[in-house]
């Protein structure tokens, strides 16, 4: 199923219910989503990822909630990295995209978030921001490593070309 919701496009792939399910566990099932570079998108693609992991019976609420957070993070990065190489640009405005896939297995849900705009020297970015005094907290810094302990597994493939976040989260069998 393809859907194009003004400038949103979602596709949901195999296996959400019926026989499939059995067939499409061992690929797993995916929902992709791609909108505008624009912030007021963050929030769907938060609520869309929360909603695949709440589909399996066993994910902890904590789970679901740090992957909300992870992807924000991820998200809200996307956004950010499109816009500044989007203004970058000369010429008409451009209709840069990011990208969101969400993708369930029986034992865990992996998500990858994609953009388009200049990448970042991986190495070089602060593990946690310094804080200059007590109760001050510096205007951003905090994704990538909220990312890096949010998520079970995480993968940054960056380039001048665009970055790819990859996200994986276990599934703790809770019941």
């Amino acid at each position: 199923m393809t859907d194009d919701m003004g400038g949103i496009t979602s596709v949901v792939h195999g296996g959400w219910g019926g026989s499939a399910y059995s067939r499409s566990v061992s690929t797993g099932r995916l929902v992709e989503l791609e909108f505008p570079a624009r912030t007021d998108y963050v929030s769907l693609a938060r609520v869309v990822v929360a909603a695949v992991a709440g589909v399996e019976e066993g994910f902890s609420d904590a789970s679901v909630d740090d992957l909300r957070v992870a992807v924000s993070e991820a998200t809200t990065n996307a956004v950010e990295a499109t816009s500044a190489a989007a203004l970058g640009e000369t010429g008409a405005e451009t209709a840069q995209r990011v990208g969101v896939e969400c993708r369930l297995f029986d034992d865990r849900v992996e998500i990858q978030v994609t953009n388009h705009g200049h990448g970042f020297d991986l190495p070089a970015q602060p593990q946690m921001p310094e804080l200059e005094e007590e109760g001050w907290l510096p205007d951003g810094g905090f994704g990538l490593p909220l990312m890096m302990l949010l998520a079970d597994e995480h993968e940054f493939d960056t380039h001048d070309e665009g970055t790819r976040v990859k996200l994986v989260k276990y599934i703790d069998r809770v019941f």
